[in-house]
């Protein structure tokens, strides 16, 4: 009798304990179903998000519906009036926020918010004089359209972003038809960047990125060594400046799609790319200096690019040829050097093929062999410069 009570006293006390700590454990999970609400008597100043707008102006929360405190305003319908300080803060952020907040000068997220994953704002019209991203190590998904700012961006802490966009998004039904038709291209680690930013610092472990639209600063061209594509959509190339992509051994696809201004790109450098695939740019295109170093890639719709001065180094024969077929007058200089698997006669077919104007041919000693001089002389428009 005593070890059927003492039996059932050990079940009943097993089933309580359970009881409560399921209780327990499902509490956070609960979905929180209260809207969001407006408490303007609170400051804003402690809040995981802070916005500065000016007193009076709206802003709109899109997602989520529920579960929000914003603090410094007063809700009217869907959206909230900035109060008298103009600073107004969200908390009660779970893993998504979607926000409109149109002629902002301040957006600050300096509080962990590890659980936060999506993070959306619409700025139009914004001229954000501040601008502060900490605390978010699990973001997947940044958008920020429609904003000036000439705040650095630091992408650098969010390890685990895939998808990324900056600026501001295309309006019209062709730029967005040209968009789309790139974005095919991208996989699911891409970071889609548009740069009305004044200055952007690329992150090292970037693997795909599309600029659109005028570019006015970007730093970290250099030290990209995870980069697999790169697609300049509609970018400002006087503004670009230089692109020379050092480390970017894993680069598999590059090109430009159309461009603005007339001023060129001062130099494109692409070296040691063996897995370069996929090379194109628009027919308005135009570069001081281009280098290619190490990459036969399939030549895509090049069209009639300027390009000053060409550097071509440790190519095919085919890929050189390539080439020198898109050629324009604008070239200068073609500098061959440095192609040790284009036997002699292949580099005599090559300059069979170059265009009827005048520019210089740069060769290595070796190369300015008897037969490859005769046939450069045949090229009447084209000199020889020999450089070791």
């Amino acid at each position: 009798m005593k070890k059927i009570l003492i039996l059932t006293t050990l079940l009943t006390l097993t089933a309580y304990t359970a009881s409560s700590c399921g209780s327990k454990n499902d509490e956070p999970n609960k979905e929180i179903t209260e809207p969001n609400k407006a408490k303007p008597e609170a400051s804003a100043e402690a809040s995981s998000v802070k916005i500065r707008l000016a007193a009076g102006q709206r802003l709109q929360i899109v997602a989520p519906s529920t579960g929000l405190t914003i603090s410094g305003a007063t809700q009217e319908g869907n959206s909230f009036v900035a109060g008298a300080s103009g600073l107004v803060g969200i908390d009660g952020i779970r893993d998504t926020l979607s926000i409109e907040i149109p002629e902002a000068t301040e957006l600050v997220l300096d509080q962990d918010l590890p659980r936060l994953k999506k993070l959306a704002v619409s700025a139009t019209g914004s001229k954000l004089a501040k601008l502060s991203f900490k605390g978010l190590p699990n973001l997947e998904d940044f958008s920020l359209v429609g904003a000036n700012t000439q705040e650095a961006l630091d992408l650098s802490p969010f390890g685990k972003l895939k998808h990324l966009t900056i600026g501001r998004r295309p309006t019209t039904d062709i730029e967005k038809a040209d968009l789309n038709s790139l974005r095919r291209w991208l996989n699911d680690n891409m970071n889609d960047v548009s740069t009305t930013l004044g200055k952007l610092v690329l992150p090292r472990n970037l693997e795909t990125l599309l600029l659109y639209r005028p570019v006015f600063a970007v730093e970290g061209w250099a030290q990209l060594p995870e980069l697999r594509m790169l697609v300049l959509h509609t970018p400002d190339a006087a503004k670009l400046g230089t692109i020379d992509l050092v480390e970017s051994k894993k680069l598999q696809r590059f090109g430009f799609s159309h461009v603005l201004g007339s001023t060129p790109l001062a130099r494109l450098a692409l070296k040691n790319k063996p897995q370069l695939r996929d090379l194109f740019w628009g027919p308005s295109i135009a570069m001081d200096v281009v280098e290619l170093d190490g990459a036969n890639p399939k030549l895509g719709p090049i069209g009639q690019a300027r390009v000053r001065d060409l550097q071509l180094h440790n190519l095919q024969q085919a890929t050189i040829l390539g080439l020198v077929g898109y050629l324009t007058q604008g070239l200068q200089s073609l500098d061959l050097r440095e192609n040790p698997d284009v036997t002699e006669a292949q580099l005599v077919q090559i300059i069979e093929k170059l265009p009827a104007y005048k520019a210089e041919l740069v060769l290595s000693g070796n190369q300015a062999t008897e037969a490859v001089r005769k046939a450069l002389s045949k090229a009447t428009t084209w000199s020889l410069s020999v450089k070791w």
